[in-house]
């Protein structure tokens, strides 16, 4: 369902809002990070400059910020800003519906479901969770 663009477009805002910083990160920094080539990155941020969740600045010291508070950052948002198709089947977007016969029902109430767990989770949130690691050795 995640697309890599919009897998890559979380994990940078994630970074930039435990950043919180003032200054601009340079891409060279946020790749470092997230492993995400500086290439790669260039192709994620310009959706995200343009949604008004991070601003750029140009030149030697330039570099990304966040420049919309993490709470405010809907991830049902994100999924609609990267995906070409957030509804399980095109047939539901497509006004064909017609065409699912009796898994119309279920299709409906999976992408509700789906949408209104998307649509209630915030970078914050994702921020705030504990993350755990078990190793097995």
């Amino acid at each position: 369902m995640f697309s890599s663009r919009c897998k890559n477009a979380i994990t940078v805002l994630i970074y930039l809002s435990e950043r919180n910083s003032e200054n601009y990160i340079s891409l060279k920094e946020i790749n470092d990070f997230s492993e995400v080539s500086i290439k790669y990155l260039e192709q994620i941020m310009p959706k995200l400059i343009k949604a008004k969740y991070v601003e750029a600045k140009l030149g030697k010291s330039g570099g990304y910020r966040l420049k919309t508070e993490p709470d405010k950052i809907i991830i049902w948002d994100l999924l609609n800003l990267y995906e070409e198709d957030v509804y399980p089947v095109s047939e539901l977007e497509n006004n064909e519906k017609y065409k699912l016969g009796k898994t119309l029902k279920m299709r409906e109430e999976f992408y509700n479901i789906e949408k209104a767990y998307f649509y209630s989770l915030t970078i914050k949130d994702l921020i705030e969770q504990d993350y755990i690691l078990d190793y097995v050795i």
